[in-house]
């Protein structure tokens, strides 16, 4: 039997460390499987210890045989004479840079001291905000909670698999589905009321984000009858009930399950948002081009933009506005008279300046230009197109063009529409800001070319 007094926390564990004991909880246990093309057999286990540091660890052949039906999930063990080595990322999900191999020389005992046992969680995660996802790569594995705020109904997909997917959400007002498969789709048993807290959770990226819960992701319904001591879920039923029931929430996810949700569609709202019905979610502007939205007609998203550079006029000028009828908004011609085509009248009675700016905007998958219109460049600018102009009348062009340019390189969070218009003799795709929430108060670059670097 080990001396419990000398183990080391699992952090100190490295591949030059020939002597060490841990103690720890399996909180994890796979099935056993077979070696491809081999006779012999293995399992892991993830192991967690009181400093709530994880890592994985492999039994092998006899090892396999030895220690399968001694290891229990959610008990405590001290394990000693293993072999560290760098772990296999193909196959390991945790965020350790280490794993352990056992072979039959392992010394593993259970575990049953008072201080020791009440030490160890049962579980650990290290949650990832919803918003945060956005910006992830395909295929990463995240730990995530969210308030359940829809359960489709189960479906079958090619060779009879069965699926489910539930829509989460949390306090970035911000959701994504969450894809069950097989007999974790038939058995999922959540209440309408509760929050879902994920362990191990796939990214997938096939055309917006979800996320694909495997065989060796740990799902916990948190809900009046199962109870928890999980901050986060606490704050997400209180967050809900005050506030996340009543805002219009964010979809990561393709927005086709609508129907499927008592009533309530992806926004999380029971309003019937008929000119949105094609809301896509956020995604990258790459995407935007490639797939020619608004192609079939208005498509509505949001993504997050870093702003470039602003169009001058022909003058080499800061212009960012336009003269409009006081009527209906239109852009008066000016030829001899102002004149609104639209109201078929003559004059400048009534006339204002409206905000129309094009500006290019940039993610991490590429740039596109945008058109700004009076509401949301009076929010970007901070005050009205009128203003704008006076402080060029004022104190001249130089002061206009540095309130312009003072907005180059900020970040956003913007609500985008996407149509095809007439140009000529052919169409083309022309995207519109209808919202726009300023990201910080700095200046974002740095955080751009971060997100182009991880994303290379």
């Amino acid at each position: 039997k080990p001396n419990l007094s000398t183990n080391v926390p699992i952090r100190a564990l490295n591949p030059y460390q020939k002597t060490w004991t841990i103690v720890a909880r399996v909180s994890k246990k796979s099935d056993k499987r077979s070696i491809r093309n081999g006779p012999d057999s293995f399992f892991s286990v993830d192991l967690l210890d009181s400093a709530g540091t994880e890592i994985k660890a492999t039994f092998f052949g006899a090892s396999c045989d030895k220690f399968y039906p001694i290891l229990n999930r959610d008990q405590i063990y001290s394990f000693s004479h293993g072999t560290v080595i760098w772990a296999n990322k193909k196959f390991n999900t945790l965020s350790n840079k280490y794993e352990i191999t056992f072979d039959v020389n392992a010394n593993i005992h259970p575990v049953v001291e008072p201080s020791l046992v009440s030490d160890i969680p049962m579980i650990h995660y290290s949650f990832t905000k919803i918003e945060s996802l956005s910006n992830m790569a395909k295929n990463a594995m995240v730990d995530v909670i969210g308030y359940i705020k829809g359960v489709g109904g189960l479906t079958t997909v090619k060779n009879n698999l069965s699926k489910r997917t539930v829509v989460i959400a949390d306090d970035t007002k911000t959701s994504i589905d969450v894809t069950f498969w097989g007999d974790d789709a038939v058995n999922y048993n959540g209440n309408a009321r509760g929050v879902l807290a994920a362990k191990g959770v796939k990214i997938s990226d096939f055309n917006t984000k979800s996320l694909t819960v495997n065989r060796d992701s740990q799902v916990v319904i948190i809900d009046d009858e199962n109870k928890t001591d999980i901050k986060e879920a606490q704050n997400l039923f209180r967050w809900w009930d005050e506030e996340g029931q009543h805002v219009d929430l964010v979809s990561l996810s393709v927005n086709s399950y609508k129907s499927n949700f008592d009533g309530q569609n992806a926004f999380g709202s029971n309003s019937n948002r008929q000119n949105e019905r094609e809301s896509i979610g956020i995604i990258p502007l790459a995407q935007v081009t490639e797939q020619k939205f608004g192609e079939t007609g208005p498509v509505f998203f949001t993504t997050k933009v870093t702003i470039g550079q602003i169009q001058k006029d022909r003058m080499d000028v800061y212009t960012p506005w336009y003269i409009a009828c006081g009527k209906c908004n239109k852009k008066l011609v000016t030829e001899n008279d102002y004149y609104c085509s639209k109201c078929q009248e003559n004059g400048t009675a009534g006339m204002t300046l409206r905000y129309l700016a094009y500006a290019e905007v940039m993610d991490w998958s590429g740039s596109l230009m945008i058109s700004i219109f009076d509401e949301v460049g009076a929010k970007m600018f901070g005050c009205s197109a009128e203003e704008l102009k006076g402080v060029g009348e004022t104190n001249g062009n130089d002061d206009v063009a540095r309130i312009v340019e003072n907005l180059t390189f900020t970040e956003w969070n913007m609500r985008m529409k996407a149509v095809m218009v007439q140009r000529g003799e052919g169409m083309r795709q022309s995207v519109n800001a209808v919202d726009a929430t300023r990201v910080g108060n700095g200046r974002s670059l740095g955080a751009l070319v971060s997100r182009r670097n991880e994303w290379k």
